[in-house]
């Protein structure tokens, strides 16, 4: 199988992260010169060329840092440049690139050690991700466009997980903030029009404190997730699942008027 696109596509998906990250670790050190601040400094300066010599995995690891980084000195940097797109635009090139690369080997996470610390690494990713949710928010009414691009672009389909997954994170559709104890019940598409009930539903689950529910029991197909909880408009999205794939689905939620 010829593989050219894929390996283009790749290298032009690093190419950006490489660059966004450099862009905002620049401000980072910046900063960290003015404040004396050595631990920052060592931690965020790296030149361009040696960003771009490392391997996949420790981008995405050096990404990762600078993200955590520019989320808690945002405040002094935005005087050096810096701006909230600047925070988004990094975390979408992360995402994009992540989705790009096969997952670590196995030999890299064999130990207990390093299984717990890509816990963590997750784990914080995923704050980060909230965070920037937060952040987009604020962006919805004087740059409309950027805010509906980014809200389409939270859909995410990672590539070579090799292991079928779907993951639902549910959203108030105002101020981003996650939604707990929201039930999340999935049915086939080819339900129609049927009334979702115990007898067609393939999976049921309930948000949890952050608004996430995960699942790795659905085979290939298309399917429907209905949401609702009390106090907020009952909503509707179909999506699709594919072998080898997972799946991030965000979903927004009104609060009854």
């Amino acid at each position: 199988m010829n593989k050219t696109g894929v390996t283009v596509n790749k290298a032009e998906l690093k190419l950006n992260l490489v660059t966004q990250t450099i862009e905002s670790s620049k401000k980072l050190q910046a900063f960290a010169t003015f404040e004396n601040d050595p631990v920052l400094l060592r931690e965020t300066k790296i030149s361009l060329s040696k960003l771009k010599n490392k391997s996949a995995n420790e981008i995405v690891d050096y990404a990762q840092l600078v993200i955590e980084r520019a989320e808690t000195y945002k405040m002094d940097i935005i005087s050096l440049g810096f701006k909230d797109e600047d925070l988004v635009v990094l975390a979408k090139a992360l995402a994009d690139f992540k989705a790009a690369i096969p997952k670590r080997r196995i030999s890299e996470i064999e130990s207990g050690q390093n299984s717990t610390k890509m816990e963590a690494g997750y784990a914080r990713a995923d704050k980060a991700l909230e965070n920037i949710d937060i952040l987009v928010e604020i962006l919805k009414l004087p740059n409309p466009e950027f805010y509906k691009g980014y809200r389409a672009s939270r859909r995410i389909i990672v590539k070579g997980s090799g292991t079928l997954s779907t993951r639902y994170h549910v959203v108030d559709a105002v101020t981003g903030q996650s939604i707990s104890g929201v039930s999340i019940l999935v049915t086939p598409a080819d339900s129609g029009a049927v009334r979702t009930n115990k007898s067609n539903v393939v999976l049921e689950k309930v948000s949890g404190e952050k608004g996430w529910a995960n699942d790795k029991s659905l085979t290939a197909g298309m399917y429907k997730v209905t949401v609702k909880k009390i106090g907020y408009v009952e909503k509707e999205v179909s999506f699709a699942v594919t072998d080898g794939e997972m799946n991030l689905l965000v979903i927004e939620l009104n609060k009854n008027a």
